[in-house]
Parts: C-alpha cells; sequence; structure tokens
C-alpha cells in the first residue's frame, strides 16, 4: 500500500550575517534513537535550503489528523551541525571556545525555539553547533501543518580597523586621510602603525562595533589627499575598501575565555 506524506512540521534557522539571513551551510542530523522513532511513524526529514520540514506518512491521501496520527510521538532529538569552519567567528549568540554543549529546545506557546548551555554531550560530532531537542506533544497539540519553528542565530558587531599600506615606491606625501562609513560610525585616526615589525602603516578604527556581514550593499570609502612629490602637485584619491573577513578578527583572553574586539583589514593603497 502507498503511503503519502503529510508535512506537520517545518524548522526554519535563520543568520542575519547572510543576505536575506539564509545559510545552507546547517543539518540536522538525528541521534540514533530518534532514528528509530522516525522510523516508527513512518516520518521523513526534508531540508529546503535553511528550512526543515518533516512529513509524517499515512494510508489516507486526503485526511490526515495530526494529533490522532502522532499522539504517541515523543522527543526528538538531533545534532545541528553548520560546515562552515568560520561559524563561530562571526557568530555572536555562540562563544568561540564554548565550553559544555548549546541546547536549542521549543518552549510551550513560542514558536522561536531556545538557546541555553548545559554540560558538554560525548555523543556530539566535532562540527556540532549543540544539541536540539523537539518535545513533539505540545507541537502536535496544535495539530497545525504549517507549524514553523525557528532558529535565529547573530552575526558579531566588532570595531572595524583598516591599516593603509602607502609604499615609498608611491611618492605620496599623505595630507588629509578620512574614511567614509556605511552607517553612522566615524572612524579614528589616523594613527603610525607597523605591519610585520617593518612595514609602516596608516591605521584607522571605527568609533563604534559594526555589524559583520557576508555581503556588502554599501562599501566604506577612502578618501585621500596627497602631495605627488615627483610632479609637486596636490592630489586626490577615493576608493572603495573591503568587506573585512571573519578569518581577521582579534581576540583577546578575559577570565579564560578568548573575546573578539576587532577586525582588522590590511589595505594597499
Amino acid at each position: 500500500m502507498n503511503a503519502y506524506y503529510h508535512r506537520f512540521l517545518t524548522v526554519e534557522i535563520t543568520h542575519s550575517y547572510f543576505e536575506s539571513g539564509i545559510s545552507q551551510s546547517f543539518e540536522l542530523q538525528p541521534f540514533q534513537d530518534t532514528i528509530t522513532v522516525l522510523k516508527n511513524h513512518r516520518i521523513l526529514l526534508r531540508k529546503e535550503r535553511n528550512r526543515f520540514a518533516f512529513y509524517a506518512g499515512s494510508n489516507d491521501q486526503d485526511n490526515f489528523d495530526i494529533a490522532t496520527e502522532l499522539s504517541g510521538l515523543g522527543l526528538l532529538q538531533f545534532q545541528l551541525l553548520n560546515n562552515d569552519p568560520l561559524f563561530t567567528t562571526y557568530t555572536s549568540n555562540v562563544p568561540m571556545n564554548m565550553q559544555g554543549t548549546l541546547y536549542i529546545k521549543n518552549v510551550a506557546d513560542k514558536n522561536e525555539l531556545q538557546m541555553d548551555f548545559g554540560p558538554a554531550n560525548e555523543q556530539t560530532d566535532i562540527n556540532a553547533i549543540g544539541v536540539v531537542l523537539l518535545d513533539t506533544q505540545p507541537l502536535v497539540a496544535q495539530n497545525n501543518p504549517e507549524l514553523t519553528l525557528s532558529l535565529s542565530f547573530t552575526t558579531r558587531e566588532l570595531l572595524w580597523e583598516y591599516q593603509f599600506v602607502i609604499p615609498e615606491s608611491r611618492n605620496m606625501e599623505v595630507s588629509n586621510l578620512q574614511i567614509e562609513g556605511i552607517g553612522n560610525e566615524n572612524y579614528v585616526g589616523p594613527v603610525d602603525g607597523t605591519l610585520m615589525e617593518t612595514q609602516k602603516t596608516k591605521v584607522m578604527t571605527s568609533d563604534r562595533p559594526v555589524a559583520l556581514t557576508q555581503k556588502l550593499s554599501k562599501y566604506p570609502t577612502l578618501k585621500l589627499n596627497y602631495l605627488d612629490t615627483i610632479t609637486n602637485s596636490a592630489k586626490e584619491l577615493e576608493m572603495k575598501l573591503p568587506n573585512p573577513s571573519p578569518e581577521s578578527i582579534r581576540t583577546e583572553l578575559r577570565d579564560g575565555a578568548l573575546i573578539p574586539y576587532l577586525v582588522t583589514t590590511i589595505v594597499y593603497v
């Protein structure tokens, strides 16, 4: 006899670092006990970009009553995985050097999944973000095939620092250097710095934290006034600055924990 599958629950995961909040790097992987439960209830899990849809099998194509068909469904447990090695670097609500395990649970009468930290779970893989615990009974009781539980991750907000390298071969005597920010932030400086202990730089840093983002809609702009020492003429230069990469985040150790505080970008003028 053919089985007809009916959706009864969707879990949607968003991350503000990404355009439209959509990352396809997440995976839900059931633990072994949950695999057995899903099989016994003829439940399939299907990933659709950043959404995970649960479908229950039935012998009836047209009529499917969630509360009746899934009345015996219990706790479902999954690993939440992410294959991006920089995930904890650009994510603010997951510590970079997390101790223990992040537990993600549904709460009665709320469609937003809640995060709590608890003891380490030795069953999780090395790239697991945490453990998702779905108490299905209050979900089934709602008897709503359009029910969606949401899980939201947020991007880090850090000071943005630009280190400008002006090679001597450029014959530039800088008189004014400014950065036009992407929002309301201003950039302090320039101050003299060094790169690799020998290369002189001009350093400018935002006066407030700015959110990291995978893709900028507007780029910071460098505006530079200088004297061309060869022609002895005043000139101007304007250039768009790169989007800072999470790989260049600086951290400091506070009370035994790594705390990210600044992201730096080297720019050759």
